[in-house]
């Protein structure tokens, strides 16, 4: 009797052994967990991001930006408005830049006008990707 219960107690071993090698192998050549190889990446995170690069006054009333998409997603700009001290303005012109694009807009002062020297202004850009804010110094020489 000692004899089979040795046997059953081998063949139960292997047996385990067999299965937890098996379980091992399928975690291992499975997609999608922290450790499986094989699987699909996941997809790229979005990002969206409106930046301005340059901008100056042409003449005293009349800013122009260089606005660069320095995120991963297509974004139509719809507005710009611009405040600083005693200065306001807005531009309505539409604009789509694809990721790495630059362009540039015109940005009419409704009140004020540039004073000599650093002009402190505030830019919020409106997108059909939410809305972007930066702050900008731009120095006026008439």
């Amino acid at each position: 009797m000692s004899r089979v219960l040795s046997k059953n107690i081998i063949v139960a071993i292997v047996t385990l052994a067999v299965i937890g090698a098996a379980i091992a192998v399928l975690a291992l050549t499975s997609g999608g967990g922290p450790t499986g190889g094989g699987g699909q990446q996941p997809p790229p995170q979005e990002v969206r991001s409106i930046v301005i690069d340059t901008g100056g006054f042409v003449g005293n009333n009349l800013i122009r930006v260089t606005l660069r998409n320095a995120g991963t997603v297509t974004t139509k700009i719809t507005n710009i408005t611009v405040k600083g001290t005693d200065i306001e303005g807005s531009q309505i012109q539409t604009l789509t830049l694809t990721s790495g694009q630059s362009g540039q807009a015109d940005v009419g002062l409704g009140k004020g006008q540039a004073k000599t020297g650093a002009n402190e202004l505030t830019f919020t850009i409106k997108t059909d990707q939410g809305d972007f804010e930066q702050k900008l110094t731009i120095n006026y020489t008439p």
